[in-house]
């Protein structure tokens, strides 16, 4: 299980004013995290909406189904959010995640909504999670980042999954883009999810885009990450015996 933290996690899909705003347009067709993420295709934002109408759409009250289970975790939102004040996005309830299915003709038994809406919150608080670990960088100059906006590129790889796939490995079966606000400085992340070899789980790949900033950040990751497992690689290593001689009898 995922170790609690105080920001919570949705699924940062857009939503369309004509839509259930505080439902995320993702498909959930299986109990397992990687058929969910797998058969999602993320629905881009439309960037044409009147932005008083998205306002409205991301502030109304939220909790059509009050009693639904919904899952405890939400991302701090930078004042648009889907929470009633707009500073949190929030995980959907179990019907709004249903209907959020039905509306994509996508199939998913409703005995599974439970299940299915635990997968939803817990994966992408893992993704925010991956986010964090590179904002930690900054956190002396912003402890408390938020997520801004976002947009769902499914089917859209980036550069570093193309040449991923050209060594060999699988094509990530799904994409968001993040935009974090860092107090008052907008930063750009990408995150791929990936099949994880030989189980049902899922790997997610964010990161930063690569701006000079971004790219600084990604080696500082992944060398601090390399350490750490060369570190645990090294003590879990069994360690050499020294036997003592016997004392000299006279």
């Amino acid at each position: 299980p995922l170790t609690p933290i105080p920001f919570a996690m949705t699924c940062p899909v857009s939503h369309q004013p004509s839509q259930d705003p505080q439902t995320c347009p993702v498909d959930h067709t299986s109990g397992s995290a990687t058929a969910f993420l797998k058969h999602a295709a993320s629905e881009p934002p439309d960037e044409d909406r009147d932005h008083e109408a998205e306002t409205q759409s991301c502030q109304k009250p939220i909790d059509p189904d009050e009693g639904s289970f919904r899952h405890p975790a939400a991302i701090p939102a930078s004042g648009r959010g889907n929470s009633v004040d707009g500073k949190f996005w929030i995980n959907p309830t179990e019907p709004q995640l249903m209907r959020a299915i039905k509306r994509k003709k996508k199939n998913a038994d409703p005995s599974l909504s439970r299940e299915l809406a635990v997968i939803h919150g817990d994966v992408i608080q893992r993704a925010w999670l991956s986010v964090l670990e590179y904002e930690r960088f900054h956190a002396k100059s912003c402890p408390t980042p938020t997520l801004a906006r976002f947009e769902g590129k499914y089917g859209i790889h980036s550069p570093k999954a193309k040449l991923l796939n050209k060594l060999g490995h699988p094509l990530p079966f799904d994409r968001h883009d993040w935009v974090v606000d860092r107090c008052g400085k907008e930063i750009s992340y990408i995150i791929d999810f990936y099949p994880e070899h030989g189980s049902h789980g899922l790997v997610i790949d964010a990161r930063p885009t690569l701006t000079p900033s971004g790219a600084w950040d990604r080696t500082r990751l992944a060398f601090l990450k390399s350490s750490y497992r060369l570190s645990r690689a090294f003590s879990s290593q069994p360690r050499p015996t020294v036997s003592t001689p016997p004392p000299p009898t006279h």
